[in-house]
């Protein structure tokens, strides 16, 4: 995707959806998704092998208070008993294609506010995790398994699609 005229993402770009709808008084959103890469050893200490362990994801929004009040009123169970759902952050310019970024299967798993004097808001921090796939622009971290992709087991005695050379045995 081109920047249109130098115009890149910024912040007034982002959209995020939760239960409740669009936020509007929200500060800031981070996440991130992880997957495990275990290694396999044998005689000598260099790795013989690996193998894909799991994947997880977790991430934070800071709101100010007055958002947090009408996420909760939506969240039945509370903030912890809530069923998990989706976040979905959609990165839109005119004139661009838009970009979104869906986090399904979340569940809050912390929550933090405070506040000081000169404070101009209150804010509320909520940390989540990310129970279901993170989904960059549609695409998941890997295909699902039994698609034939990086997911799916290889055939017996054929490599993985972009496994490299096969070893030889030992």
């Amino acid at each position: 995707m081109m920047p249109i005229n130098g115009r890149r993402f910024s912040w007034e770009s982002i959209t995020i959806n939760l239960p409740h709808g669009i936020m509007v008084d929200v500060d800031s959103i981070d996440y991130e998704d992880e997957g495990k890469v275990n290694r396999t050893y044998g005689r000598g200490r260099r790795a013989q092998g690996w193998s894909r362990g799991n994947v997880s994801g977790k991430g934070k929004l800071s709101m100010l208070r007055e958002e947090y009040e009408r996420l909760a009123a939506a969240l039945e169970g509370g903030r912890y008993g809530a069923a998990p759902f989706p976040i979905v952050v959609s990165y839109a310019d005119d004139g661009a294609e838009t970009i979104t970024d869906t986090l399904e299967d979340c569940v809050f798993v912390n929550w933090k506010s405070g506040g000081k004097q000169d404070d101009g808001s209150v804010k509320v921090d909520m940390d989540f995790e990310i129970l279901g796939d993170l989904m960059d622009n549609g695409r998941r971290p890997f295909a699902l398994d039994g698609a034939g992709g990086a997911g799916a087991p290889a055939a017996e005695g054929a490599a993985a699609p972009g496994a490299g050379p096969q070893a030889t045995p030992r």
